[in-house]
């Protein structure tokens, strides 16, 4: 197809179109953010710098930014440090609030006010807060950027037509000059339409006298036709023009732009399908664990080294150790998340304690659940305290033996002081196998209770 027959109609479908698949590649890589961690603050301290009272040796609140996005809200605080030298220096931390919000302050009562940054506004009217900038074109740059490629190809394909016929005027053709033969004044025929003297004598014989066998055979050229009267020689070589080699750079650019972020997010898929996967096989192994226990699941105890016996290692078994018959060593990859951002495997998946360790033991029985389906039994852990450096803040060896109790819970959100270690939320494992991704605590259909419906903060012993 040639470009100077594409008409604008069909440039500007072509731009929308592209437009979208480079916003869908955009919104895809804003996606693949990882919430949560270094950088990332938990809700008290978010709602806490709010309503702070500034003072001059503190860092300034200078700026206030929210990308709407779902599940969460991405806040950015930007602050402003007076350095001895006189210099500004500026710094920045993120909150991830989730959505809808629900502030922790007492003057909203503990309701949804909406999305975080209709909170932020209701603040203002009381603290000294900076405007709050809704970023909303980060998270659907779509339309933005489907009106600015299909206008510039609009412009492109307006532009081609004109500089392509343009060059068609500009230069001659070879059949245009076989028949364009300049005569001067001395070889045009007399006006008098006399015959000169000098042809006088050469005998003129009809068309038709000559014979079709003795006519000289013309050479049979090699030729096709582009267009009605426009011969071109098929062995001539052919080439790219710089507009369709542009044109074909640009499509190129523009697949990778969609395709990229497309593959990584088919990846986090796949990773976090098979994280689910090994949280099942993990619950299998705890019921199989019970059955052959009287119904009492792994016991817990303290901070646990593998192998046992280093300086960090304390007295009692480890839950993964007593699980061996069913998954074996400590070390096996079936307790190592895919999706885990660190360099080093770790053991990411923790065993529920916070019920048990309130009401002083160490084991439970799966009988004792009677909100069956609803409560947590293991999941992600998401804790930075629960990993050594230089991903986590806690003991320099990994826990053998991860549990909930203590150290401010096991899985935590981006919210309270947590991280995402899937694409939008964290696989969490339940009593009765199955496996569910979820990007906040949800008060309606998870426990850490197994005889009523509270968070892992509100647990209370028997």
């Amino acid at each position: 197809m040639k470009l100077a027959t594409v008409s604008r109609r069909r440039w500007v479908v072509a731009g929308i179109a592209a437009g979208l698949l480079v916003g869908a590649g955009q919104i895809m890589s804003l996606g693949e953010r990882r919430m949560g961690g270094p950088g990332f603050i938990d809700q008290r301290t978010f709602e806490s710098e709010l309503h702070r009272t500034p003072s001059p040796t503190d860092p300034q609140l200078v700026a206030l930014s929210v990308t709407p996005g779902d599940p969460i809200d991405l806040v950015e605080l930007t602050y402003s440090v007076s350095l001895p030298d006189g210099s500004v220096r500026t710094t920045h931390v993120q909150f991830a609030a989730p959505n809808p919000y629900v502030p922790l302050d007492h003057t909203q009562n503990g309701q949804a006010t909406g999305r975080v940054a209709d909170y932020l506004r209701e603040v203002a009217g009381s603290s000294p807060i900076p405007p709050v900038g809704v970023h909303w074109l980060d998270g659907r740059p779509v339309l933005l950027l489907g009106l600015f490629v299909g206008a510039g190809l609009l412009v492109l394909g307006a532009l081609i037509p004109a500089s392509i016929s343009l060059l068609k005027h500009t230069q001659k053709r070879p059949a245009d000059v076989s028949g364009d033969i300049d005569r001067t004044e001395e070889d045009a025929p007399p006006s008098n339409g006399q015959v000169p003297a000098e042809q006088a004598d050469v005998p003129v014989v009809p068309l038709s006298a000559t014979p079709l066998e003795q006519s000289t055979p013309r050479p049979q050229l090699k030729k096709e036709y582009a267009g009605q009267f426009y011969p071109v020689e098929k062995q001539a070589p052919h080439g790219f023009s710089l507009v369709e080699l542009l044109v074909v750079l640009g499509v190129i650019a523009i697949l990778l732009a969609f395709l990229l972020p497309a593959t990584r997010l088919a990846r986090a898929q796949a990773q976090t399908a098979a994280c689910a996967s090994q949280l099942r096989q993990l619950g299998i192994a705890l019921h199989a664990y019970a059955n052959a226990n009287q119904g009492s699941l792994p016991a817990w105890s303290g901070w646990h080294t593998w192998p046992p016996g280093q300086p960090d290692d304390e007295s009692g078994p480890a839950w993964t150790i007593e699980l061996i018959p069913y998954l074996g060593s400590p070390d096996s990859k079936l307790y190592n998340c895919p999706a885990w951002p660190g360099d080093v495997p770790r053991r990411n998946y923790f065993l529920e304690a916070q019920w048990a360790g309130r009401s002083g033991r160490h084991a439970m029985k799966l009988s004792e659940i009677t909100l069956s389906g609803r409560f947590v039994l293991s999941g992600d852990k998401t804790n930075l305290a629960l990993y050594p450096p230089p991903m986590g803040i806690g003991p320099l060896a990994d826990d053998a033996d991860p549990d909930d109790f203590g150290y401010g819970g096991a899985l935590l959100w981006p919210a309270n002081g947590g991280f995402y270690m899937h694409r939008n939320g964290n696989n969490v494992l339940f009593d009765d196998g199955h496996v569910v991704l979820c990007p906040r605590y949800d008060p309606y259909s998870m426990t850490f209770n197994p005889h009523r419906m509270e968070s892992w903060a509100q647990v209370t012993p028997n």
